[in-house]
């Protein structure tokens, strides 16, 4: 169970309303993984990937695409990645994530996130 995000905030003050169960906290997880920088969340300062040491060192893909998943497995609903794919754009400064994961459910989760440094 998770609080929900309002605003990219969390909410607070409805209850268990706030709250995500089941597929929906997993998008959120999900989201939270691969959008959280290095340091940024107070509750959990050493999680995240440090995108802008990644980016900015020039760092050979195939270990920003390491670091992502060692992030993905992390979650304990996670049973295997099935796809992840990067694209990267330095001049604009953009991480583009493609990810299929399989849940511990069974359930397949397709997933898209753009990052901007």
């Amino acid at each position: 169970m998770i609080r929900a995000l309002i605003d990219n905030d969390f909410s607070f003050g409805g209850g268990k309303q706030n709250y995500l169960t089941g597929e929906a906290e997993e998008q959120l997880v999900l989201k939270l993984i691969l959008q959280s920088f290095y340091g940024e969340l107070f509750f959990a300062p050493e999680e995240g990937i440090d995108w802008l040491y990644y980016i900015s060192h020039k760092i050979a893909k195939e270990e920003l695409e390491l670091v992502i998943r060692h992030n993905l497995l992390k979650a304990n609903f996670i049973q295997a990645i099935n796809e992840l794919a990067i694209t990267i754009d330095s001049t604009k400064r953009v991480v583009n994530l493609k990810v299929n994961l399989l849940t511990n459910t069974g359930n397949i989760i397709n997933n898209e996130e753009e990052i901007n440094l």
